[in-house]
């Protein structure tokens, strides 16, 4: 569905042709690239285009001369309609050493371009306009780790906030044995106790819980897939009022068939708010960006890839790997990409199983020397490294999950308007 006050006939023709072109072809790919890379064409054989372009964005920023990061990233532009963007990639593949088959495609596409703008009686070098910005073909909705969620995120259905007050604070409880922290909070004005959940990229719930707030449960068949920690399960998507610390905002929750878990209260809630985490004083102070903040040695710059938190943790031997920041685990998991770039011996460790929203998963258990975030250092921690490639497949590529036993001990701040972890010492 379009937006109101979008039109774009020639991105959208020029969108229909490049679908029927492109999506029921074979991806071509190189024979071989980094993470990001690889991640990005998850995103995109998903159709999840504006997650795959910030892959392709982290990539093209360590190597801007890469023709497929390149070929992609147009892809991306020219499945939203912004057109000159698309041919100026398409065309530094095209003027490139690159190999044959992918300089082809860049014509191929470039062309596509081209026809559409003839067809419409613009000169080739005209702009498109603005662009559409309508969904990706096959866009539904997402999950905590958002296998199948829409990016489409400034449409009808997208949650807007109240005005946040100067003192909202919600006090939370630790979950004995797990140090999950719970939430008191409402959901449609009834009561309801949520986990705050910074590694869930929605918000979510059982139908379980939809009648523990006397609200009538979806009959219909699932619409979609919740993703995380051990797979995925089906879900429907509901519109709900949910409200913590004074602040209230209607979201399109995830509902699974029954959740044994506290519902989880995850970035579609806060991710718009900076939010001051206190682990001695078991309190979230959620409060307004400033217009500037100074950086200090307790600043660690994160990156919003989708909608989760991604962080560099530095492990023995200046060895670095991307992880995201959960609140909502317990522990650290390390995916089998986090334990490659460290440098990580898993033999002697013992097997584990962990459970997620989608089932379990298995694991090994073992206690790594030293982990760093910026000047903050954990020595002789307890990991758990993934066996099955389970960090948060599906959506955001393998990156393993730093929760509550990195965290556990700090006072932290979320800038999300400067996209820095602010700790205070």
């Amino acid at each position: 569905m379009k937006k109101k006050g979008f039109r774009a006939p020639l991105g959208a023709a020029a969108m229909a042709v490049f679908c029927a072109a492109f999506l029921t072809s074979a991806l071509p790919q190189p024979a071989a690239a980094d993470q990001y890379f690889d991640y990005g064409l998850k995103m995109f054989q998903a159709r999840q285009y504006k997650t795959a372009a910030q892959y392709f964005d982290v990539r093209l920023k360590s190597n801007p001369n890469d023709s497929y990061a390149q070929y992609y990233r147009g892809l991306c532009y020219h499945v939203s309609g912004s057109l000159d963007q698309a041919k100026g990639l398409y065309q530094s593949v095209i003027s490139s050493g690159s190999d044959a088959n992918i300089k082809a495609l860049a014509q191929k596409q470039m062309s596509i371009i081209e026809k559409a703008q003839s067809a419409a009686g613009l000169p080739a070098t005209a702009s498109a306009g603005t662009p559409s910005r309508m969904p990706a073909p096959g866009a539904g909705h997402g999950s905590p780790s958002s296998a199948d969620d829409d990016d489409d995120d400034d449409g009808p259905d997208r949650a807007i906030p109240t005005v946040v007050p100067k003192n909202a604070k919600a006090y939370f409880t630790l979950t004995p044995g797990h140090d999950d922290m719970n939430v008191d909070g409402a959901v449609n004005k009834r009561r309801l106790t949520f986990c705050f959940d910074t590694g869930a990229a929605v918000t979510m719930m059982g139908k379980n819980h939809l009648r523990e707030c006397g609200i009538h449960p979806p009959t219909t068949p699932a619409t979609g897939k919740i993703g995380g920690v051990g797979g995925t399960i089906d879900s429907w998507t509901m519109k709900l009022d949910i409200t913590v610390g004074g602040i209230t905002k209607r979201l399109p929750v995830r509902i699974s068939e029954e959740w044994n878990h506290a519902p989880l209260l995850g970035q579609d809630f806060f991710s718009d708010i900076d939010y001051e985490i206190d682990n001695v004083g078991h309190c979230i102070h959620f409060s307004k960006s400033p217009d500037f903040v100074k950086d200090d040695a307790y600043t660690i710059p994160f990156q919003r890839i989708g909608k989760h938190l991604y962080v560099q943790v530095e492990g023995e031997k200046g060895k670095k790997t991307q992880m995201i920041v959960d609140t909502g685990a317990e522990g650290i998991l390390l995916s089998p990409s986090n334990v490659r770039e460290l440098g990580i011996d898993t033999a002697g460790g013992e097997p584990e199983t962990h459970m997620g929203v989608g089932g379990t998963s298995q694991s090994i258990g073992l206690v790594v020397d030293m982990l760093r975030l910026g000047p903050i250092v954990v020595r002789h921690v307890k990991v758990s490294a993934d066996t099955g490639n389970k960090g948060m497949v599906g959506r955001e590529g393998s990156a393993g999950l730093l929760g509550q036993a990195f965290f556990g001990g700090w006072r932290f701040k979320v800038d999300n308007k400067n996209q820095r972890l602010r700790f205070f010492h």
